[in-house]
């Protein structure tokens, strides 16, 4: 759905464009505008936009496949119990590589507003490693108690073969390593209020997923050696241009 409304917008504004509408012209105005400043942005947070390009090209060839075929491949991409007993390091990368066109779209604002700051600040290498440190810390945490639940028949067997795909957990350790661009009592602030949002699903409506977004905050948190060298709010300091650790 939400991709059909961005195709239809697009044909609207080409043909806008094409018979000069009035509408259109002022839209193009607009972004002749601000286009040197967003290009500037977008350049200055290669891995973060880069990221994201990758995810609305997966996106883009998944709502193209026929729904059950769609489903058939994310679960190969999962990591689910079933994949991660045959290929451990595969499902572990590529399921960081597909999300719906809703999540999509959100994140587009979450990267824009958190990741491309924070690449800034901290440089691709310690947002890989932040990313990535959630990502699997966080699905392998949780495989851990999905296995010992099914072992106990806690949970249904069937959850082993589950669709589990997405960026959410790295994005959560990247979240909480944000936090630490602030200082005194805002960083606590930072750390402590999101703990109680994500923490807060998991007592209200206790399920792996949401277990596993409160795991990879904590491990994002726990990420503070990576970023202890670098002194709080350089990000302003430093400009778009200068970005360490690359």
């Amino acid at each position: 759905m939400v991709l059909l409304i961005l195709v239809l917008v697009a044909v609207a504004l080409s043909a806008g464009l094409r018979h000069g509408w009035r509408w259109t012209l002022w839209l193009r105005r607009q972004w002749r505008r601000v286009q040197p400043p967003v290009w500037t942005w977008v350049r200055s947070a290669p891995l973060t936009y880069g990221y994201l390009g990758l995810l609305g090209f997966t996106t883009w060839l998944l709502v193209r496949t026929r729904p059950a075929l769609r489903t058939e491949f994310l679960a190969a991409q999962s990591t689910n119990l079933h994949q991660l007993s045959i290929n451990p390091v595969g499902v572990l990368l590529r399921s960081a590589f597909y999300v719906t066109p809703l999540e999509l779209a959100g994140w587009l604002v979450a990267f824009t507003l958190v990741l491309a700051p924070l690449e800034r600040w901290v440089g691709r290498w310690r947002m890989l490693a932040g990313f990535w440190t959630g990502h699997v810390g966080a699905t392998l945490l949780t495989a851990a108690v999905i296995a010992w639940s099914v072992s106990h028949h806690r949970v249904p067997a069937g959850i082993s073969f589950s669709v589990d795909v997405g960026a959410s957990y790295g994005f959560m350790a990247l979240l909480a390593m944000a936090g630490y661009w602030f200082t005194g009592w805002l960083r606590w602030v930072w750390a402590v209020g999101f703990t109680l949002v994500w923490g807060a699903p998991v007592i209200a409506e206790p399920n792996f997923t949401n277990a596993g977004h409160l795991v990879a905050f904590l491990l994002g948190l726990a990420m503070y050696p990576v970023v202890r060298s670098l002194p709080p709010q350089a990000m302003a300091a430093r400009g778009w241009r200068h970005r360490p650790g690359h």
